[in-house]
């Protein structure tokens, strides 16, 4: 809601005000909230064939019960803007304005995971891999909420033998399995952000004779962000993000030249930057400190045929299931085989020092002319280039994290020459090398790691596990990739206003779109976490765990050539008066599509482009061709009836639009949609093919 106030001061003078206020909410209580999320993926065999290779029928991967993690959120919106715009003659003719916008954000409500917190038994904090924490150890009497458990074959991740539990689905009780828990959190739930946001502006429209227009501003913005007052549970701090996003100015410059000045011909160029407020959707993870475990591995819950007898190969315990289907996870010292094997923390304030907001860079010139009968022909060349950006970061390796290190994250400004983070200093050996003298030290950290995507392993060796990764300068950039978003257009069209009937609107426009950064929001796998995507998570490490997500290529929302065209006609005489006929036609090339695997860490799909981007060419080129007919019955001087129809893609293409593009289901799972069409044109959800023929009849009463 809102109210607005708009007036004249004089003829030559004009004042604007308004005032809004707006709310939202979002509440996704699970039916069932407290059965734990659990995705069977005993389907997929161990991954080496496409039809599994445990005896396992083919079941692929489903999610067999529980909701997971869910947020019920509340926001509210104030904001206050005032404008004023002075026309003054002088030297020529200046339209002078100035401006200021106020708004004032609230986002706030909690995070939750189906099956409720569960407390964290000590031997499970015992044997963290947290090499950071106190210890070595996570802190006792912690709460973790699990995002998700997953049923997988033991033998995925080399545990057979040592579970013993086997599935006892009909045909499927040949199958080892085990129980992870991809992900959890063991910070406060409740979250609370604000968000205070100026803008002030000024600028000049000068016009100078008939032949130039100078086009002049300057805005300046600032941004403010408060998050929860929180004690962290592993580092004993009480901390509040408090930041501010200050000396953010955007300059404005435009030039446009009219050379015969009879308003026929523009010859144009205009410059500016334009920069972009943080969202608070931050609040849910980074301000409001959330500390994250990742891969813990447990026995499934079971049923023992020889009590008093640990599960093995031998001693066969079937896995327990309930009378509703579902199964009750076990977390007890009992059930444990590891802890937490990766953790993610955030000691200290949330956004680095020095953090300025995001902003994109842009050019844009082009000619326009208007020819008889109302013709106007353009061409126009558009240049925009991300200059800087926001991510929450750490400065840690992937590999270096699944070895025990813990990540400590900042949001921040990414570039290769940023040093917010004491670096990893690891080491590299052939597996099976790293233990020996002379190679990894005693006061070093040692594991060995297998790549998902090429199945080569390495030792890795981080040689200072005490500060690695952890927050502070040390003189050394941290090793983050250069973010990059690059889009070129040159658009030509021709349009001519109604009149004498007809009407006609065409361009074409041929494009790139390159980078290895999309924006605020992710299409390849639809993550909208604006300023805290996984993307800059970890540094690129020395393994290749992150396939080529830093890699410059063609993004997946570039399309190369895009061609419109509309065309109406309306009858004013003979036996169709008041007919009016209007056609479109749009055709359009494919959009990269991407081999994307899971995250080596976070276990996600669709996480890690591999190949290069384009890895599995682009989608085909699209058209689609529309009709309009509408008829116009008079009744009277001031009624009339209008009877029509839309006729849609009347060509009844169906050309596929989308691809399955996640190559893994989760880590170590493949996806066996993989390459196949996906959507289904639901609502929120984008269709597979196109829409076939389709149309729209319509009647309408003027009066």
């Amino acid at each position: 809601m809102g109210a607005a106030l708009n007036g004249t001061v004089s003829p030559t003078w004009l004042v604007n005000a308004s005032l809004s206020w707006g709310h939202n909410y979002l509440n996704e209580t699970p039916g069932a909230p407290n059965v734990y999320q659990v995705t069977d993926d005993t389907g997929a065999g161990d991954g080496t064939s496409a039809l599994g290779t445990l005896g396992t029928p083919l079941t692929g991967i489903y999610n067999r019960q529980g909701l997971g993690y869910y947020e019920n959120t509340q926001g509210d919106n104030w904001g206050l803007s005032f404008d004023t715009q002075k026309v003054v003659n002088k030297l020529g003719q200046h339209t002078i304005g100035i401006g200021y916008h106020y708004e004032r954000s609230r986002y706030y409500g909690n995070r939750q995971a189906s099956g409720g917190g569960y407390p964290v038994p000590d031997a499970i904090a015992d044997i963290t891999g947290c090499a950071s924490c106190p210890g070595g150890t996570l802190p006792h009497g912690l709460t973790d909420y699990a995002d998700s458990f997953q049923l997988d074959p033991a033998a995925n991740w080399g545990l057979t033998g040592a579970v013993g539990v086997y599935d006892n689905v009909p045909g499927n009780g040949s199958t080892e399995v085990v129980l992870l828990q991809n992900r959890g959190f063991f910070s406060l739930p409740a979250f609370d952000s604000h968000g205070i946001y100026h803008a002030a502006y000024a600028g000049d429209s000068w016009a100078i004779g008939r032949h130039i227009t100078i086009n002049a501003g300057y805005r300046w913005e600032q941004q403010e962000l408060q998050g929860l007052k929180y004690t962290d549970p592993i580092f004993h701090l009480t901390k509040q993000v408090h930041y501010t996003f200050t000396d953010n100015w955007s300059p404005r410059f435009g030039l446009a030249i009219d050379p015969f000045g009879d308003r026929k011909t523009k010859i144009y160029g205009n410059f500016a930057l334009t920069s972009y407020a943080l969202p608070l959707d931050a609040a849910i993870r980074s301000l409001g400190n959330e500390e994250d475990a990742f891969f813990m591995f447990l026995q499934p819950p079971y049923t023992n045929p020889n009590p008093g007898t640990a599960c093995s190969t031998t001693n066969q315990c079937q896995l327990a299931v309930n009378s509703d289907g579902t199964i009750t996870p076990a977390i007890d010292g009992s059930h444990a085989l590891t802890g937490f094997l990766a953790l993610a923390t955030q000691p200290g304030e949330g956004i680095a020092a020095g953090t300025k907001m995001m902003y994109l860079q842009e050019y844009v010139g082009g000619v326009e002319h208007e020819f008889h009968h109302g013709i106007v022909a353009s061409i126009r060349y558009q240049q925009r280039r991300l200059q800087r950006i926001i991510e929450d970061m750490s400065g840690v390796s992937p590999e270096a994290n699944l070895i025990g290190i813990t990540q400590q994250f900042q949001i921040g400004n990414p570039s290769p020459g940023l040093d917010i983070f004491n670096n990893t200093n690891e080491v590299i050996y052939p597996a099976g090398t790293g233990g020996n003298p002379g190679n990894c030290p005693p006061s070093g950290l040692l594991g060995t790691n297998t790549n998902p995507f090429t199945g080569a392993q390495a030792d890795v060796c981080v040689l200072n596990p005490a500060t690695a990764g952890s927050l502070g300068s040390d003189g050394q950039p941290d090793g983050a990739a250069k973010p990059v978003r690059t889009y070129k257009s040159v658009e030509i069209e021709i349009s001519k206003t109604f009149s004498k009937g007809w009407q006609l609107r065409t361009n074409y426009r041929w494009s790139t779109l390159a980078g290895n950064y999309e924006g605020a929001f992710r299409n390849d796998n639809g993550q909208s976490d604006p300023g805290i995507s996984s993307l800059f998570d970890f540094t690129p490490g020395k393994l290749g765990l992150l396939g080529d997500q830093f890699a410059i290529g063609f993004l997946n929302t570039d399309r190369r050539h895009i061609l419109n065209n509309f065309i109406s006609y309306s009858f004013s005489s003979g036996f169709l008066k008041n007919l009016t006929l209007g056609t479109g036609i749009r055709i359009e090339t494919g959009v990269p599509l991407n081999d994307l695997r899971a995250h080596p860490v976070y276990q996600n799909a669709g996480e890690v482009p591999f190949g290069g981007r384009g890895a599995l060419g682009r989608t085909p080129t699209t058209g689609e061709g529309d009709l309009h007919a509408e008829y116009a019955f008079k009744v009277g001087e001031k009624q009339a009836f209008h009877f029509g129809a839309d006729l849609f893609n009347i060509a009844n293409q169906t050309t596929q639009l989308r691809v399955d593009q996640f190559q893994d289901a989760s880590l170590n799972n493949p996806n066996f949609d993989f390459k196949r069409p996906v959507g289904t044109g639901t609502i929120g959800v984008p269709p597979a093919y196109q829409r076939p023929f389709n149309a729209r009849l319509l009647v309408k009463w003027i009066f």
